[in-house]
């Protein structure tokens, strides 16, 4: 996982949980605010139902103030104004006061005159609640011990609860004695309901509690209001809350229970204002969160994976050269000059290095190359010996007596036959001695060309190193195989392929090509010798191809020796490793493999394992 994908799952994930601890806090927070702003407004809702009612109350017990509070009506209970009822009491005063029932009582609580009115249907009706068997003269409605008395409330009747107000009656001055009462009600129909909930903009119902009409859902909430322990109470639904409150009748006693709905608009408004809080709290989070990643980006991660891909250049192509030349005052700028600075050290310390190997080396190779010479001059001087020896053989004192004796006359003919016989003989034999001793001389001067080739070879890389130059495969692998120890020339038959021409030639340099062909076919031999087969042979080839767009030229050096263990592969060119038992070689293939690479070639081994011999090939950039 690289830093970049790191950086974004930690900032998703800081995003996620910044997320998740705002929605904690509006919900646990926030949001219970709305709830209890929405249960206070269903307070409020139920408030304003009871003032409505209060207020309803309130008018009728002015208007029964008004007519108790009356001379007129203070004559007509005491039977003086018998045109009262006449002037006064009809349907059109119950219609424009709004009220269901007009009761005038006596002091001593008989109903002087009562008549009750259908507000709708405009026809009288009777209310048997307020009938003189109902209302007796203590009843709160009727008894009235002060000038400043008066009862109001909610009374059930049998066509439903009805709002009752009393009034003592009085004269225009408010003075008594108090003659009696005046009782006003209006029903609680689905009219005045309908009215009192356009003017309080809230939905309420009533049920009546004597009558045991409240629905079973509802007898939970009345039974918590009717034991006294709280005044109202709140139930929470899915779309509206229910404000619940009862109503008293004029005695105290519960008689109707009031439902009041209010809609859950806050708590909807609050949610939806909670979730586009949310929204904007996430797209702001992932907002800020891509522009810190591209600063980040931009600042770190840019940077970062410009270092890591210039180690990597470096670790793959090996070339200190390069360089990251960041401009930065940070801590990443201080890294990458300090990196540079030690790459400065590093290629300084690595040229020192190939420098000294390049000494060593050139120590091996002269080693190697006075080996070859001494391959190269042991024969030379084999076959001088074999000349000297065959010239002392050819001596020419006895032919020169022959001569000499020939030149005399006095000797016979069958002497002389002998002599000339002789001397026939002899010149044959020189004549053979003669070609003999011209080819000798022609491989020896054959030798010293070859060990001159070397000696210069060696001098102009001594001089300039491995300078690229073309070289002749045939050339300088005929010089390797002539460098060839003897004792090593018998142990193998050494075949090569006819694609070894003199048409075929490499870039490099002719002494380190001579010098790898010389090891590989020395190890290759001995490899042979060492399994003791009796049947060595060694096999080269050599062909043209093209390798990532450049002309090459693939060599094969293959044997039929011991083999390579498939372990050894990839330790047979590391510097002091060894196959052979004593465990010395000659300049051994760790040099052979700097060489083939520093003539930018490639040299790599194939085994078919212990004793199915062994193929090493050559990969060198061909001359086009």
């Amino acid at each position: 996982m690289n830093l970049r994908t790191k950086v974004l799952l930690v900032l998703s994930g800081v995003l996620a949980l910044s997320i998740v601890l705002n929605y904690g806090v509006v919900r646990m927070i926030v949001f219970p605010k709305f709830s209890e702003i929405e249960r206070t407004e269903a307070q409020k809702n139920l408030q304003r139902v009871q003032r409505a009612i209060q207020s309803e109350l309130t008018h009728m017990d002015n208007t029964a103030q008004d007519w108790a509070h009356w001379t007129d009506t203070y004559q007509f209970i005491a039977g003086e104004n018998p045109e009262f009822v006449e002037n006064n009491l009809m349907y059109e005063t119950f219609s424009g006061i709004g009220v269901t029932l007009m009761n005038f009582y006596d002091s001593e609580g008989t109903l002087v005159w009562g008549k009750a009115y259908d507000l709708e249907s405009e026809q009288e009706i009777q209310l048997g609640e307020f009938s003189p068997e109902s209302l007796t003269a203590a009843h709160p409605l009727i008894a009235h011990q002060t000038i400043d008395g008066q009862a109001h409330g909610v009374m059930m009747t049998e066509r439903g609860p009805v709002l009752v107000v009393s009034r003592p009656i009085l004269t225009n001055e408010k003075r008594g004695p108090i003659r009696g009462a005046l009782v006003m009600a209006r029903l609680l129909d689905e009219g005045l309901l309908d009215k009192l909930r356009q003017q309080v903009n809230a939905d309420f119902r009533v049920w009546s509690v004597t009558e045991n009409s409240v629905p079973d859902e509802h007898q939970g909430m009345l039974r918590r209001l009717t034991s006294g322990a709280q005044l109202f109470a709140i139930e929470r639904g899915e779309r509206s809350l229910w404000a619940y409150s009862v109503l008293s009748d004029v005695r105290g006693a519960p008689v109707l229970l009031m439902q009041v709905e209010t809609p859950r608009d806050i708590t909807a408004i609050g949610l939806r204002t909670i979730n586009v809080a949310l929204i904007g709290i996430v797209v702001a989070g992932i907002i800020v969160m891509l522009v810190m990643l591209v600063v980040f980006q931009r600042v770190v991660t840019d940077p970062l994976s410009r270092l890591t891909g210039h180690i990597l250049s470096i670790g793959d192509t090996g070339d200190l050269s390069e360089r990251l030349s960041l401009k930065r005052d940070d801590e990443i700028g201080i890294f990458a000059r300090e990196f540079d600075t030690m790459l400065e050290k590093l290629s300084e310390a690595r040229r020192q290095l190939q420098e000294q190997s390049y000494r060593f080396g050139m120590a091996e190779m002269a080693a190697g190359v006075l080996h070859n010479i001494r391959n190269i001059i042991a024969p030379t001087f084999l076959r001088i010996d074999r000349m000297i020896e065959n010239l002392a053989e050819c001596s020419d004192r006895d032919l020169d007596a022959v001569v000499e004796e020939l030149s005399y006359n006095n000797i016979s003919g069958e002497r002389r036959a002998k002599l000339s016989r002789y001397v026939f003989l002899s010149h044959e034999r020189w004549a053979q001695q003669h070609v003999t001793l011209g080819s000798d001389l022609n491989n020896i001067t054959e030798q010293l060309r070859a060990l001159e080739r070397l000696l210069m070879a060696q001098d102009d890389f001594s001089g300039s190193g491995i300078a690229p130059q073309p070289v002749n495969i045939a050339d300088a692998l005929n010089t390797a195989v002539r460098c060839l120890p003897a004792k090593l020339q018998d142990v193998a038959s050494i075949e090569i392929d006819s694609g070894v021409d003199r048409s075929k030639s490499a870039m490099g340099s002719l002494i380190a090509f001579v010098q790898v062909f010389v090891n590989l076919v020395t190890n290759a031999a001995e490899s042979i010798e060492r399994k003791g087969s009796g049947d060595g042979r060694i096999e080269i080839g050599l062909k043209p191809e093209r390798v990532n767009g450049k002309d090459v030229l693939h060599m094969r050096v293959s044997d039929n020796g011991i083999g390579i263990d498939e372990r050894s592969l990839d330790l047979i060119f590391q510097r002091d490793y060894s196959s052979k038992e004593d465990g010395k070689g000659g300049m051994g293939l760790h040099w052979c493999a700097n060489a083939i690479r520093n003539m930018n070639g490639e040299i790599y081994a194939e085994t078919g394992g212990p004793g199915q011999g062994a193929v090493i090939h050559l990969i060198l950039p061909a001359v086009s």
